[in-house]
């Protein structure tokens, strides 16, 4: 899909994927949930209602992607004010949002993923060149995944499985990190730093569950023996190249040489 064109990852209607964020909150809160739906959603539409104050560092990636905003109509209205690009301390509102997020508070998901809503952020995103229909929307269903959990620094953490890579990527790079004593100031920095390289690099090796075997590289990002090679391989004098890690991807650890 994106063979002759890269930039389509993303941005444009075919970096869009299918939602599944509403749909996955809302069964959660099905099954486990104690306080109304409609209470959960308010402070979303309130934010979205009332605004927020742009900061110094939003202020600058919005300088960092001014045309894109400048381009698109509902960038420009939730970022710009008479073409110029709202500055730190500006009141940023995006009633739109607010609005939609009133239609979910009180209807649910099935105003997104089977009524007007969905109807609409189908409409935008074919207008932009994506391909996801009305069906693919209706069609979606939430898959419930068994945590992965692994003690860390003295606790228990429990995360998400994948498809998602946050999980044992933080888990590694946490796992990384608890071997050094001291992690304050420029020096903990650049071990964290060098510690995410190496993760970012590892998880180059995972994917979706149902369609790729990544039970090997899940374990090795979750062995200790792993851990420790890879902390072995931070110079606390020298920052590596950030593609010096992916360069040297450690597949031994999935052939069992380690």
């Amino acid at each position: 899909m994106y063979e002759h064109n890269p930039a389509g990852k993303f941005q444009g209607g075919l970096s869009v994927a299918v939602p599944g964020e509403l749909k996955g909150l809302h069964e959660a809160w099905e099954k486990y949930g104690k306080r109304p739906w409609k209470e959960l959603v308010q402070p979303a539409i309130d934010l979205a209602e009332k605004g927020f104050r742009v900061s110094p560092f939003l202020a600058y990636e919005m300088e960092q992607s001014e045309d894109a905003i400048s381009r698109d109509p509902g960038l420009r209205e939730k970022f710009m004010k008479d073409g110029t690009l709202l500055q730190p301390g500006d009141l940023c509102r995006d009633l739109q949002l607010a609005s939609t997020l009133q239609k979910i508070a009180d209807e649910g998901p099935s105003v997104f993923y089977n009524g007007p809503v969905g109807r609409d952020l189908v409409a935008d995103i074919q207008d932009k060149g994506g391909i996801i229909t009305l069906e693919d929307l209706q069609g979606y269903t939430v898959q419930r995944r068994t945590p992965i959990s692994k003690k860390v620094m003295g606790r228990e953490i429990i995360t998400m499985p994948p498809p998602s890579s946050g999980g044992v990527g933080a888990l590694l790079v946490l796992n990384i990190l608890a071997q050094y004593g001291e992690l304050s100031g420029p020096l903990g920095l650049h071990r964290m730093v060098e510690a995410l390289k190496e993760m970012f690099a590892m998880r180059m090796g995972l994917g979706d569950p149902d369609f790729e075997d990544v039970e090997p590289v899940v374990d090795a990002m979750l062995a200790d023996v792993v851990a420790r090679y890879l902390k072995n391989t931070i110079d606390d004098n020298t920052a590596h190249d950030p593609f010096f890690p992916i360069q040297r991807y450690p597949y031994i650890f999935l052939r069992g040489s380690m």
